[in-house]
């Protein structure tokens, strides 16, 4: 602990001595409006001069607008806001009450007696409301001091005191001895316990207030027994959290929990952590001040942990700690990962003896598992931490991962749509033990009923082990087969929904993405049925021809965007359920099923992909679909995106025709950025057929934006420069020169990947394995340094970037 300052003070810096100063604060009193007496005579008084309607003091208390708390009358957060709505008739006469209660007056007994601490003593005599608050040397010695000063003060008072100070933190067992330490323990404790803080029963009364002014228009919550389903189910509003705004209370608490980390003797888990989380989990604003305090001071999680009711909070905290201060992505990196991922292996190890113990119950671990899976699936970077979760859940006894399942299908029970349910056939797959028939029916019924609710149904959390889960359901037991291979019935929604085929279109895609997957995961030889099921799907969703009772589930899609997906698209799932396959009659039926399909994407996508013994076939399938014959484009952006997949197939010939049938879709409409790719797609098809005059004559095209007009110069530049590099002889330093310019502009790897082409084709020449020496050799070190800081890691490129990149460093590195 810092000792007091004593020694000369600036007359610029104008902060008092330490003893000067706490002289002043011992000889300062207050007195406030918020008596409990002072303030009912008050509010009546305005009350009875109102022609408002203002309600009555007791009418007041029952709506919820006050609350004694600690002694004191206290505004809710929330009566603030609903009197500055505008609608309420007597708004000033309580605007003017919770600014006449809010007053303090601040009484000093020997004015000017405290030398150095003269401005401090006109702040103080100002009300203590000025924002120009003279500096203080060292409060917490000052705050310390207050409390141990002979003769003894009441915690009220001191805590007027200290909040002169700005409820400066310190550590009671270094500042005090250990009497005066306990002492103070002791009657923070008591006051927190017996302050009249709403419980929480009441932690929707925030909004009630704001939206009627009347907690009686609260809808009774269920409140989960478990902090953490607690802390959960307490959505933060723009407004805060706070329901009273109990500072001094809050400055007590944190006090207290800042100190947990400096104890180093006593029972495990300490008394006093224990007695933090009692008050956690019976009043809402202390629980918010607890979670803080380990945000902002991690060595409390250590205490918490071993505190049975807080163990999955500290979980859960441990597991959210970047989303909790948003931190940069920058600062991001896998050794942070890696301590994160061991913190959160060691909090899970310590709920896992608590499970055990049956200290913690089931419902928690189920909970927490469900929060990884929202966190994996809600944008964030870096580590997954469902996997971790999982982990841990493996190695707990059997009957615990069964009350823990169970726990998840009750939670994920009318919610396939959500991550309860994901993440309950995720755990389901970790723990491999069958469901009990009750759970399983709950499994099939609700996967069934997402399938036929208005809202469509979305399996974007369900990943292939869970999908096999499902599919191994259905195989175990003939009841479930149709709810779970065959959730829709097509033709009856048809008839029953003709103007939603689109939705219907949407719902048959997630069905063939979760047979997909299925197929994908399922751990022993893939069955007959469930083949056949993803077969009959496809074909179901191949095109839109409701007379055949088939809907297109391929041509309307919503990109990641809009639903915010993070998972592959729908083509990679299908492409790995037919490399998936080994059986060639089971093969053969799915790529048969797969040819139905109208959307050519599709087919480009599986092209390079499937099983070399099928590509003819598919290939053969897209000469014959031509742009009349595909479905029709839901997006203009799918006119382009299925150009490019056809080029990157290298199928030239098949793209030229959808290029001409879309620029007929596109004409007469003004969009830069998509004229700017169709020009870039125009280039490559010259580029793949060889006709390199095309590319040199080839214009910009008119009327477009300046940012537009630039993008589309440097598409023509980078497709010349390409033709430099097929010239005979190449023309090595014209394109090397107009890749580092495109570079320099913009630091694309496509520019720093045909850089590195060029330089090399410059230095080798026709023969690559030729061996360079003195100036060329340091011209070759250098080309392959810039290509490293371009592209420091190889594997984020795509397939086609690599297999141009890899060869060439490898010839630079030879060579040098």
């Amino acid at each position: 602990m810092r000792g007091p300052h004593v020694g000369f003070v600036s007359s610029d810096q104008g902060a008092p001595r330490d003893a000067d100063l706490l002289q002043l604060v011992l000889d300062t009193t207050s007195s406030r409006n918020d008596d409990e007496a002072v303030a009912r005579q008050e509010y009546m008084r305005i009350q009875s001069a109102s022609s408002t309607g203002l309600p009555d003091y007791d009418e007041a208390l029952v709506r919820g607008w006050f609350r004694t708390i600690w002694g004191r009358v206290t505004t809710a957060t929330g009566l603030r806001d609903y009197y500055r709505r505008g609608d309420v008739p007597y708004a000033e006469e309580l605007r003017g009450f919770v600014w006449w209660l809010d007053e303090v007056r601040y009484h000093i007994t020997q004015s000017r007696g405290h030398a150095s601490a003269g401005a401090f003593e006109d702040y103080i005599s100002g009300g203590a409301a000025s924002g120009q608050k003279p500096p203080i040397q060292t409060p917490s010695w000052i705050a310390a001091r207050l409390w141990d000063y002979s003769p003894t003060v009441d915690l009220a008072t001191w805590t007027m005191r200290w909040e002169l100070l700005d409820w400066v933190l310190f550590v009671p067992s270094t500042v005090w001895s250990q009497q005066d330490a306990q002492r103070f323990r002791e009657a923070a404790l008591l006051v927190l316990l017996n302050a009249n803080l709403p419980e929480w029963d009441h932690v929707s009364m925030t909004a009630s207030l704001r939206a009627a002014g009347d907690i009686r228009e609260d809808t009774p919550l269920e409140v989960p027994p478990d902090l953490l389903g607690r802390v959960l189910g307490r959505s933060p509003s723009h407004y805060g959290t706070d329901l009273f705004e109990p500072h001094a209370l809050c400055a007590l608490l944190r006090v207290l929990a800042l100190e947990l980390p400096h104890v180093e003797a006593g029972p495990v888990p300490s008394v006093i952590a224990q007695e933090l989380v009692e008050l956690a989990l019976r009043h809402p604003d202390l629980c918010e001040t607890l979670v803080d305090c380990c945000l902002q001071s991690p060595q409390v999680l250590a205490d918490l942990i071993l505190c049975p009711p807080a163990a999955s909070l500290v979980c859960y905290l441990a597991a959210t700690w970047h989303g909790q201060f948003q931190v940069d992505r920058d600062c991001r990196n896998e050794a942070a990962d890696t301590v994160q991922s061991s913190l959160l292996a060691d909090c899970l190890e310590v709920l896992r003896h608590h499970l055990v113990q049956d200290a913690v119950s089931p419902v928690e671990y189920a909970r927490l598992l469900i929060v990884m899976q929202q966190h994996d699936c809600g944008g964030n970077d870096g580590l997954p931490l469902l996997p971790i979760g999982l982990e841990q859940l493996r190695g707990l006894p059997k009957e615990i991962k069964q009350r823990v399942r169970h726990a998840l299908v009750q939670a994920a029970n009318t919610k396939a749509n959500s991550p309860e349910f994901a993440v309950m056939l995720k755990a389901s797959a970790a723990i491999s033990e069958p469901f009990t028939p009750a759970e399983a029916d709950t499994v099939a019924s609700a996967y069934q009923q997402a399938f036929n609710a208005k809202e469509r149904a979305d399996t974007r959390w369900v990943d292939a082990a869970g999908a096999a889960v499902l599919a191994r359901l259905a195989m175990n037991h003939d009841g479930f087969k149709s709810r779970i291979l065959c959730p829709l019935d097509l033709k009856a929604e048809l008839a029953h929904r003709p103007d939603d085929i689109v939705g219907l279109g949407l719902v048959m895609r997630e069905q063939i993405r979760m047979l997909s997957r299925a197929v994908v995961g399922y751990p022993e030889s893939v069955p007959d049925e469930l083949v056949a099921a993803l077969a009959e799907t496809i074909q179901s969703g191949a095109c839109n021809r409701p007379d055949k009772c088939r809907v297109d589930a391929f041509t309307f899609q919503l990109d990641a965007t809009a639903r915010g997906r993070r998972e592959p698209r729908l083509e990679a799932d299908l492409i790995e359920a037919v490399n998936r396959l080994e059986a060639p009659a089971q093969q053969e039926q799915l790529v048969k099923a797969l040819l139905t399909v109208e959307e050519p994407l599709v087919l480009a996508l599986l092209l390079p992909r499937a099983p070399a013994v099928h590509r003819e076939a598919i290939r053969a399938r897209l000469k014959v679909l031509t742009p009349e014959e595909a479905s029709q484009p839901a997006f203009i952006t799918q006119v382009q995106e299925r150009i490019q997949v056809l080029l990157d197939a290298g199928l030239p010939d098949i793209a030229k025709a959808y290029l001409q049938d879309g620029e007929g879709k596109l004409r007469g409409k003004n969009l830069p950025a998509l004229a700017v790719e169709t020009l870039n797609q125009q280039l490559q098809l010259h580029y793949m057929s060889g006709t390199f005059e095309s590319i040199e004559s080839a214009t910009i095209p008119e009327d477009l934006p300046p940012e537009h007009k630039a993008q589309a110069q440097r598409t023509l530049d980078f497709f010349r420069a390409l033709v430099c590099l097929k010239k005979v002889p190449p023309a090595a330093n014209q394109a090397a020169a107009i890749f580092r310019r495109l570079y320099q502009e913009h630091p694309l790897p496509a520019y720093a990947i045909n850089l590195l082409a060029a330089r090399i084709a410059k230095l080798l020449g026709e023969n690559l394995f030729r061996s360079l020496a003195g100036e060329e050799a340091a011209m070759a070190r250098i080309a392959i340094e810039e290509a490293d800081r371009a592209i420091p890691s190889a594997g984020a490129l795509s397939d086609m970037s690599r297999a141009i990149h890899m060869p060439n460093c490898a010839a630079a590195y030879f060579a040098a």
